[in-house]
């Protein structure tokens, strides 16, 4: 009797995997419909170039702003653990994943909250529209720029 229940959560398993790539090729090619004509599915173009800039990064707080730190008296922290929480803002973590049979690095964050930018360049990676370094780490001026 156990094992006629362990294949049938494997089976509810597979149909959920199932529903949710179905789900998440159904987005992916709605974005894609959204590109211009005239590129082909074999150019890599990049993200500056399928993707409109958007006015202004700063008015998402996820992505730019975060609570400042204080130190024990409750005043804000000297500037030079400042800096160095700016640079660790601004660079994020690669990891490599398989999707659709294929090896893609893909951006983490390295920070609570949702951000657009890293969504983006995402779902750019994974339509193959865009390529990022196998360094590991990528910055965020390096995101903005592809």
């Amino acid at each position: 009797m156990l094992v006629h229940s362990n294949e049938s959560r494997e089976n509810v398993t597979d149909a959920d995997s199932d529903v949710i790539i179905e789900l998440l090729n159904s987005i992916l090619e709605r974005i894609v419909e959204g590109f211009p004509e005239e590129s082909t599915s074999n150019e890599i173009k990049s993200i500056s170039e399928a993707v409109p800039e958007p006015a202004c990064l700063d008015s998402v707080p996820s992505c730019r702003e975060e609570e400042k730190p204080k130190c024990s008296d409750g005043t804000a922290s000297s500037a030079s653990s400042h800096s160095q929480e700016d640079s660790d803002r601004d660079n994020f973590k690669l990891k490599s994943i398989h999707f659709d049979s294929l090896k893609f690095s893909i951006v983490t964050q390295n920070l609570n909250g949702p951000c657009p930018l890293i969504a983006l360049v995402n779902v750019l990676v994974l339509k193959g529209l865009a390529r990022l370094p196998s360094s590991g780490h990528v910055t965020r001026d390096a995101l903005t720029q592809l």
